[in-house]
């Protein structure tokens, strides 16, 4: 593969070049051992007195005198938060961190022949919530090549019977 006629970079226009990443995932906190994923949360947590899970009963919200609202917002931004830190990488050359997202465009923007299409294969959210997509559409819909992404069991299998006339499964379809 030292031969630069195989180089990604170097391909012609007469190569069909896909790219392919999964499990986007938006939304869904990270595992309790991924110890610096935690930490990242670990201000968003004790702020609004959050599990390590991000999760809090509703018996803590009403004994600290907030709305179901108010209790669902604080869940969203740890979240968030879990998501965003999970969804970066760090270089293996410096302590740099930088959105996935941000890496594949680089390597979309340096190749000599644009690839046809970023294939997204699976688990673009965690539960197909609307600002689940929001923010999976916000991250990844401008990219410089089209996207084609592929629903996960997080988009729709374990979202069915959980809103409103299944709208979460059927939303997925965008």
């Amino acid at each position: 593969l030292d031969n630069p006629k195989y180089s990604l970079l170097n391909a012609s226009r007469d190569d069909l070049i896909l790219l392919f990443t999964g499990d986007t995932q938006f939304n869904f906190e990270c595992v309790p051992t991924n110890t610096a994923c935690k930490e990242a949360s670990a201000t968003v947590r004790a702020k609004h007195g959050l599990s390590l899970d991000c999760g809090m009963t509703k018996e803590a919200a009403n004994a600290a005198n907030l709305s179901e609202y108010e209790r669902k917002k604080y869940v969203k931004e740890c979240l968030a938060v879990e998501s965003l830190y999970a969804n970066r990488l760090t270089s293996a050359y410096n302590s740099i961190t930088k959105p996935f997202r941000d890496v594949m465009v680089r390597l979309i923007e340096s190749m000599h022949s644009k690839p046809t299409a970023l294939i997204i294969n699976g688990d673009l959210t965690s539960y197909g919530h609307l600002h689940e997509l929001e923010s999976f559409q916000r991250e990844w819909l401008h990219i410089p090549i089209r996207i084609l992404p592929g629903l996960g069991n997080h988009d729709y299998e374990n979202n069915v019977n959980d809103c409103v006339s299944n709208h979460c499964a059927n939303r997925m379809l965008f």
